[in-house]
């Protein structure tokens, strides 16, 4: 029998097995760190990184500035300025200004959308920008008002920044002949629901002869439930035949009236 005062011990050869299964697992650890390129104490929770990193994905592609009212187009998902957008297809074509694509033969702007999330993205990473747009269009109201004798109201204060980057006015404060082309070509349009769709206040309105179908759905769908949003449920016949969404009063002026 081994005597009482080696009973317990152990040899060397134990305690260098022992000492190597603590190591092991720190070890193993390390290469499976080293193995993936991650290192933990290079590790950051937050980074600094240059605005001019990102400028190419929040500027406009036409005027190569900052996005305003950013309006991206549905098809291709290239975004640029609202204006710059929209003075693109009255100057030049229908054609998308970054990739060339076609967005619509004749009414490109219907397939064009507020793009609200890049727009507030803008807003946060570029310091002051939203306060100095603010300002701008408050100076274009106070323009607008002065030249129809209206007396200016004082501008707010400063209050917690709410990113609003909806026009600051509304449309009826400016002159209609401006942004309803009033002064244009008119159609008049008389509208007789269905029955079962219910009545509506005015069924005889004026539009502009470039007008669409659409506009008269987004029009029904407003008056008859009070949501713009379910104009995609109705359909417009004349004479009988339904019309397509993109045709404007004057086609169907000149190939349905007419000919009726």
């Amino acid at each position: 029998k081994e005597p009482a005062s080696k009973k317990g011990r152990k040899s060397k050869g134990d305690k260098e097995n022992h000492r190597r299964s603590r190591r092991s697992p720190s070890v193993s650890n390390d290469n499976e760190n080293t193995e993936d390129g991650f290192d933990a104490k290079e590790y950051k929770t937050s980074y600094f990184l240059p605005l001019t990193k990102l400028n190419d994905h929040i500027t406009c592609q036409i005027c190569k500035g900052y996005l305003i009212d950013a309006t991206t187009v549905i098809e291709c998902l290239h975004t640029f300025c609202k204006s710059c957008l929209l003075k693109h297809f009255e100057d030049k074509d229908n054609n998308c200004p970054q990739c060339g694509e076609l967005i619509h033969q004749s009414h490109p702007s219907h397939y064009v959308a507020f793009d609200r999330t890049m727009q507030d993205i803008v807003y946060r990473l570029v310091p002051g920008m939203f306060a100095e747009e603010k300002r701008r269009r408050y100076d274009f109201l106070r323009r607008q008002n002065k030249k129809q004798g209206i007396i200016d109201e004082p501008m707010p204060g400063k209050k917690e920044e709410v990113l609003d980057v909806g026009p600051m006015y509304k449309c009826y404060q400016t002159k209609p002949e401006v942004s309803h082309h009033r002064q244009g070509d008119q159609t008049m349009v008389e509208l007789s629901p269905s029955p079962g769709l219910g009545k509506i206040g005015r069924n005889i309105v004026r539009l502009h002869s470039m007008a669409t179908i659409n506009t008269i759905k987004r029009y029904l769908a407003l008056c008859l439930w009070n949501d713009v949003a379910k104009y995609q449920e109705l359909d417009v016949f004349c004479n009988n035949e339904l019309m397509g969404k993109d045709f404007s009063m004057k086609f169907i002026r000149m190939t349905r009236w007419e000919k009726a």
